[in-house]
């Protein structure tokens, strides 16, 4: 099953050095430009929310920014391509290459049970609904296909970062425990505690916290140099409103695997285009099969979707996005990566209000990526009428 994936990755690779596939910012690029200097400015204008910032990258060609308005109701600082965001949900893609980077390693397998990771923390029988513990594996985890719980966590006001399993221990007193509520290896259940359980495991096994961890495996190395687990490190960090006219209080997410990555559009778009396919990998380290399993297919289900390792995939118009969004009191924030386009681009809004202002301004920057469409030359002709796909 993990030839096919590199298989694909090399013909991309092969048809690109060919000159059979041009390239698609030659086509996107004007476009895009103009949306964003156009359409977009009007879009967030009639919009509640104070601030955002747009990123746009292609395999090849320039990257595309723009922001627009506060990063703070009370400062008045302007957003800048610096303004960093709590992208919340979009973290577990990184926790995702986290572990995928381990198993490499050979610190952990995909196939490890991980609370056999996890060392003194036991989920109690009662809890368990009889479910074989080995069945709760680390790809299941990140797949969404462990059959635990959602949970809630609290918001913090220290930024210092908290061990996973302090964590654990806090909400496994509280109204909503760690417990199987949904069929192991079925169809995904989105399940942010499996990722705190999973963020335990690894750093126990690891002896590190899970925000050196990331920033040694995957922000560093893919150049994400604005991004960061432990807020402390944070630089420029916008605020989080209502609306423009409500701010809320200073707080950091308690789970940093499932939600407490802060970073910025042009970061998150280096991640997605490294994750296109190719004929290599994204990382050094990390063999293309496991790479793969990022953007392949791993469960689906007819609410929730289709999940890779970590991402959502969706067919739309011959070409695949892998995506995440990002949601929760004063932060909306949406990447995604389109294979066949070889294209990026990232969103980060900083108020409840901007859930619509994301779902269209993504539809839009999305909508002219498609409509500009991978030219296909005849290779017996070396050049003349182009055809989309």
């Amino acid at each position: 099953m993990s030839i096919v994936p590199g298989i694909i990755r090399r013909t991309h690779a092969l048809a690109h050095r060919a000159g059979l596939v041009r390239d698609p910012f030659r086509r996107a690029g004007g476009r895009l430009e103009r949306l964003l200097d156009t359409r977009i400015p009007e879009v967030f204008e009639r919009s509640s929310v104070p601030g955002m910032s747009i990123a746009v990258r292609f395999d090849s060609g320039p990257l595309i920014e723009r922001q627009f308005g506060e990063a703070s109701i009370e400062t008045r600082e302007p957003v800048t391509p610096g303004t960093s965001f709590l992208v919340l949900s979009l973290s577990k893609s990184i926790t995702a290459m986290v572990a995928l980077l381990l198993a490499q390693r050979g610190v952990l397998s995909l196939d490890t049970p991980v609370l056999s990771l996890a060392g003194d923390f036991a989920i109690p029988p009662e809890r368990l609904g009889g479910v074989d513990l080995s069945r709760i594996t680390v790809r299941r985890v990140l797949s969404h296909t462990s059959g635990l719980n959602r949970t809630r966590f609290d918001w913090r006001t220290d930024p210092t970062p908290i061990p996973a399993i302090q964590i654990l221990r806090a909400v496994d007193g509280s109204n909503e425990p760690l417990a199987i509520t949904s069929h192991v290896g079925r169809g995904p259940v989105y399940s942010s505690g499996a990722f705190l359980l999973l963020q335990h495991a690894m750093e126990r096994v690891t002896g590190r916290p899970f925000a050196t961890l990331a920033d040694e495996l995957v922000l560093r190395p893919f150049g994400m140099n604005d991004s960061t687990f432990d807020p402390r490190r944070a630089g420029g960090v916008s605020r989080a409103h209502a609306n423009r006219t409500t701010i809320h209080p200073r707080t950091w997410p308690t789970c940093e695997a499932s939600g407490g990555l802060i970073s910025t559009p042009r970061d998150l778009t280096r991640f997605f285009v490294a994750l296109l396919p190719r004929s290599g990998s994204p990382h050094p380290e990390l063999s293309p099969a496991l790479a793969s399993l990022m953007t392949c297919p791993a469960a689906s289900d007819p609410k929730l979707g289709v999940c890779s390792l970590g991402l959502f995939l969706h067919r739309r118009r011959s070409d695949t996005e892998f995506f995440h969004a990002a949601f929760k009191e004063g932060w909306w924030s949406w990447g995604e990566g389109l294979v066949r386009r070889r294209a990026a681009f990232a969103i980060c809004t900083n108020a409840d209000a901007g859930k619509e202002l994301v779902k269209t301004v993504s539809m839009l920057i999305r909508q002219v990526i498609l409509d500009s469409a991978l030219e296909i030359r005849p290779s017996s002709e070396g050049r003349g009428d182009t055809r989309p796909d």
